[in-house]
């Protein structure tokens, strides 16, 4: 599996690029987009299997929205940061 992690700024043009940049890859094996949208006045709707989106509602994460982004990281990489390590 492949996993993409794209931050959302409030950029929408850059942002339906990325996605359909993203969904038209031709790789024959599962991968995820998860986009996270740091921008908290604006909320972000997108309908696909591949993609993920979490809204922040506050300037910080919740547990559960740290917790999922780590999981798929290292699963993906194998290994965890010192960021996650010293978030604590």
């Amino acid at each position: 599996m492949i996993t993409c992690i794209l931050l959302a700024t409030g950029r929408l043009e850059r942002l339906e690029e990325s996605i359909a940049s993203f969904l038209s890859q031709d790789f024959a094996g599962e991968k995820e987009l998860i986009i996270i949208n740091v921008l908290h006045r604006q909320t972000l709707v997108f309908e696909h299997p591949d993609v993920r989106i979490y809204n922040l509602k506050s300037q910080t994460m919740r547990y559960d929205q740290i917790h999922d982004a780590e999981s798929v990281i290292r699963r993906n990489v194998g290994v965890s940061s010192k960021f996650m390590n010293d978030r604590g």
